[in-house]
């Protein structure tokens, strides 16, 4: 197809989604988007980090960039959200950096607890909501005991996972026990501004 042809045609089935926006086929809503995106309609700017995100989430990039794609996302129908992952899963690159040395502080976010995350908007809440008596006293003492945790293997293994979404600035631990007592160990280094450093493999998503 030529250029011409393409814009045309892209008028039309433009046209057709907006006069008809919850039937209009798959097949022409894929168009529509790939033609945004390969002519730069789109423009995929993130916006600053959303600061209300919850704990254990993951935000999509195209949660976070601007209007002209997060209408796509919160369209009505339930074609178009299903529609958006799988067309623009190309975008995302992943890179894996094995020994990465990282202070306890950069990491906001942990991928399970005992805790409802869905409830909790940062690690610090987290300790101070549901494990006060792990941050009783405000000690290098009661940071060493938090940290000697046989779940928080993060400060006993280099081999720990943390998933890095670089769209919403989220470090995520992957864990599977120790979200509490390494919330509390990250809590009691801030308040007594005590750096600690862990190793880690971090896998960072980004969009091309």
């Amino acid at each position: 197809m030529d250029i011409d042809f393409k814009r045309r045609l892209f008028w039309l089935t433009n046209l057709l989604e907006v006069i008809f926006r919850s039937f209009t086929p798959s097949f022409i809503l894929r168009f529509n988007l790939q033609y945004r995106l390969r002519t730069g309609v789109i423009t995929l700017k993130p916006e600053l980090q959303d600061q209300s995100q919850c704990l254990g989430n993951k935000k999509y990039f195209w949660q976070c960039i601007n209007n002209k794609l997060v209408e796509w996302h919160h369209n009505t129908t339930a074609r178009i959200n299903t529609e958006l992952p799988h067309l623009l899963s190309h975008l995302i690159t992943t890179q894996n950096i094995p020994n990465w040395q990282f202070e306890i502080q950069t990491i906001n976010n942990v991928s399970c607890s005992k805790s409802l995350l869905s409830q909790l908007s940062s690690l610090d809440e987290l300790v101070e909501q549901d494990s006060r008596d792990l941050i009783s006293e405000i000690t290098e003492t009661m940071l060493h005991k938090n940290m000697q945790h046989r779940g928080s293997k993060i400060f006993h293994t280099d081999n720990s996972t943390i998933s890095c979404e670089l769209w919403s600035g989220s470090f995520t631990w992957n864990n599977c026990d120790g979200s509490h007592h390494f919330a509390a160990a990250r809590y009691i280094a801030k308040k007594i501004r005590k750096e600690s450093l862990s190793n880690g493999h971090i896998r960072s998503y980004y969009a091309k």
